[in-house]
C-alpha cells in the first residue's frame, strides 16, 4: 500500500495579463521524463466531489464536468499514451455533491478526509486507477493557493494508506490571471480558461505519475510541469471548446498539444508487375519531405521501385537486374541515390541515380573473404559525398563492412559478432554510425562508429514481447539529434518499435500485426517516420509516424 506522497504542485502563471500569458512559452524545462519503476494509471477513472458547494459564481461546475467527460480520447490527452497512460473515453465516472459545510482554509488532512467521504458515497474502487477530485467552492481554499511563486493552483498526490490518487482543486476563479484566467480565451469568453488548463495539468501528470514515483525528469518535474503555461490553446473535444496547456512528448523532445501518432498501415500502391520474390522486403531512401524511394525485388528477380514526389505516387519502374537478395540503398552520399543487391554470381551489384536517371547495374564489389552468408542482403549508410558504408553478413556471421572514402573502397573490414539477420544501419543521429543486427540470443546487438573507430558490439536490447520472428532483421532510422528508432519483426508478424531519445531506450511498441516482410524505415525530416513492409496480400504496405501539432 502507497504511504502518503508529497503533493505535486501546479505554479501559478504569475500576475500577468492575458497578453503575457502567452509569453510564458519561453520557459518550458527540457530534459526527458525517465521512468522510476512505479505504477501508470493504464485505465483511469476519475471522480469529482463538490464540496459544499453553496455558489458558483463564475459557472466552474458544468464547465469541469464537460471537460472531463469529453477530454477523454482526445489527440491533447492521448499524449499520456507513449508512457503506457490510458485515455478512455469513458474517463468521467461521474460527480457529487457534499452539502459538508468546508472550512475557509482547509488542510491537506481535511482535503484527504474528504476524498475518502467521496470513495464511500460513490463506491469508488481502491485502484491505483481511481482518481478523485476534490473541487473546493469559491471563497475556501487551502493555504498556499496563488501566494506567489512559492504557492501552487492545484496539487496532485495518493491518499494515506491507500492507491487512490486525489487532485486539490481549489477554485480556480478565485486567483484571477494567475491561474489561468483569460490565458487563451479574452474577455468573458476567457474566464474558465484556468479550470481546463489546471485540471488538465494535473490530470495528465496523475495519470502519468499516480504515486509520485513513476514519470517524472531528472529535477522532479512531471509530463505538465515541463510544459506549464506553455503552448496554451484551444482544443475541441466533442464540440466543446477548453483552454490546456501543452504536455511533454519524450518522443519528440518537446510540448506538444496532440499525441505524436502512427497513421494506420494503407496499401498504397499495390506490388510491382511481377509480384514481390518470396522472402523480399522493402527498402527505402529520402531526399527531402517530399521525396521517397522505395525499392523491392519483385519475381523476375529486378528491382522494382516506386516514387513519392510530394503529391503522389509515380507508378512501378524496373530497374532490371538479376538480383538474389533484397536491395539496399541511400540517399545523400556519393550520389542521390545509390543502390545495392547480390548478385546471381555471389558479388555485390551497384546501380546509381544521378540528374534524373538511373545509370547500368555495375558489378561493384566482390564478396568478403567468408563470402556472404545464404539470403543475406547489403545494408547502406552514408554521412555525405565521402563516405558511404555497405555492410553484409558474412558467411561465418559477422558482419563485414567496406566504405567508399570519396576517391575508392576501403577493401573488407570484419566487424565481428555472432549475428543471424541482416544489419541494419543509419547515420546522422546519436553516433556517425549505429548499426544493429540479431544476435544468435534472440537480442538485438549494437555497434557505434565514432572518431574512426568501431566500438564492439554491445547486447544492446531485449527482444519485443513476442520474441523476434524466425529469420527476421532490423531496420534503423533517425530523424537527427539524439532520436534512434529501431523496428523488426516480431514472432507474432507485427512491427514492433523501439526509439532512443538521448538518455535512454522508451520500450517496445507494437505497430500493427499485418506484415510478413522485415520492415523498411526512413526518417523523412523532423518528427517524421516512414515504414514499408509486404503484407499478408502481397503489395507493399506503408505507416507514418507525425507530430500533429
Amino acid at each position: 500500500m502507497q504511504q502518503t506522497a508529497r503533493p505535486h504542485r501546479m505554479r501559478p502563471a504569475g500576475p500577468k495579463s492575458a497578453a503575457k500569458a502567452s509569453a510564458k512559452a519561453t520557459a518550458l524545462i527540457p530534459g526527458p521524463l525517465i521512468y522510476g519503476g512505479g505504477v501508470v494509471q493504464s485505465a483511469p477513472r476519475v471522480y469529482v466531489v463538490f464540496w459544499g458547494w453553496n455558489s458558483d459564481p463564475s459557472g466552474e461546475q458544468g464547465y469541469l464536468t464537460a471537460f472531463l467527460s469529453r477530454i477523454g480520447g482526445t489527440p491533447w490527452l492521448n499524449t499520456v499514451g507513449q508512457y503506457s497512460g490510458g485515455s478512455p473515453v469513458n474517463l468521467f465516472a461521474g460527480a457529487w455533491s457534499d452539502p459538508t459545510p468546508v472550512p475557509v482554509q482547509p488542510t491537506d488532512a481535511q482535503i484527504q478526509h474528504e476524498a475518502f467521504s467521496a470513495i464511500r458515497a460513490m463506491n469508488v474502487p481502491y485502484s491505483f486507477n481511481s482518481q478523485v477530485i476534490v473541487a473546493m467552492p469559491t471563497g475556501h481554499n487551502p493555504a498556499g493557493f496563488d501566494s506567489g511563486t512559492k504557492g501552487y493552483c492545484a496539487y496532485h498526490s495518493v491518499l494515506s494508506n491507500t492507491d487512490v490518487t486525489y487532485t486539490a482543486l481549489p477554485y480556480i476563479t478565485d486567483a484571477g490571471h494567475d491561474c489561468g484566467e483569460n490565458s487563451v480565451n479574452p474577455g468573458s469568453a476567457g474566464v474558465l480558461d484556468g479550470v481546463s488548463i489546471v485540471e488538465g495539468h494535473e490530470l495528465a501528470e496523475t495519470i502519468t505519475d499516480p504515486l509520485i514515483n513513476a514519470w517524472l525528469d531528472g529535477a522532479g518535474y512531471e509530463i505538465g510541469d515541463k510544459c506549464a503555461w506553455y503552448g496554451l490553446r484551444d482544443i475541441t473535444a466533442s464540440g466543446s471548446t477548453f483552454a490546456v496547456q501543452s504536455l511533454w512528448s519524450n518522443a519528440t523532445n518537446s510540448c506538444v498539444n496532440a499525441a505524436p501518432r502512427w497513421t494506420d498501415w494503407a496499401n498504397e500502391f499495390g506490388a510491382p508487375p511481377p509480384g514481390v520474390a518470396p522472402g523480399s522486403a522493402p527498402v527505402v531512401s529520402t531526399s527531402g519531405a517530399n521525396r521517397l524511394d522505395v525499392f523491392v525485388r519483385g519475381n523476375d528477380d529486378a528491382i522494382w521501385t516506386e516514387s513519392w514526389n510530394g503529391s503522389g505516387w509515380s507508378g512501378w519502374q524496373s530497374l532490371g537486374g538479376n538480383l538474389v537478395s533484397n536491395p539496399g540503398v541511400v540517399a545523400g552520399g556519393p550520389n542521390p541515390i545509390d543502390l545495392f543487391a547480390v548478385g546471381s554470381n555471389g558479388d555485390i551489384w551497384h546501380r546509381v541515380y544521378s540528374s534524373g536517371t538511373w545509370a547500368p547495374w555495375g558489378d561493384e564489389l566482390r564478396p568478403p573473404p567468408p563470402g556472404i552468408a545464404a539470403g543475406a542482403s547489403p545494408t547502406l549508410s552514408t554521412s555525405g559525398p565521402n563516405r558511404l558504408d555497405v555492410f553484409v553478413r558474412g558467411a561465418d556471421n559477422a558482419i563485414w563492412d567496406q566504405y567508399w572514402n570519396g576517391s575508392g573502397w576501403s577493401g573488407w573490414q570484419s566487424l565481428g559478432g555472432n549475428l543471424v539477420s541482416n544489419p541494419g544501419a543509419v547515420a546522422g543521429g546519436p553516433n556517425p554510425i549505429d548499426l544493429f543486427a540479431v544476435g544468435r540470443n534472440g537480442d538485438i546487438w549494437h555497434n557505434v562508429y565514432t572518431s574512426g573507430t568501431w566500438l564492439g558490439w554491445n547486447d544492446e536490447l531485449q527482444p519485443p514481447p513476442p520474441g523476434v520472428a524466425s529469420g527476421a532483421s532490423v531496420s534503423v532510422a533517425t530523424w537527427g539529434g539524439n532520436r534512434l528508432d529501431v523496428f523488426v519483426r516480431g514472432a507474432d508478424n507485427a512491427i514492433w518499435h523501439i526509439f532512443w531519445n538521448g538518455v535512454g531506450w522508451n520500450g517496445w511498441q507494437s505497430l500493427g500485426p499485418i506484415i510478413t516482410s522485415d520492415p523498411g524505415a526512413v526518417g523523412r525530416g523532423p518528427n517524421i517516420f516512414d515504414l514499408f513492409g509486404i503484407g499478408t496480400d502481397g503489395s507493399v504496405w506503408h505507416k507514418y509516424y507525425t507530430n500533429p501539432s
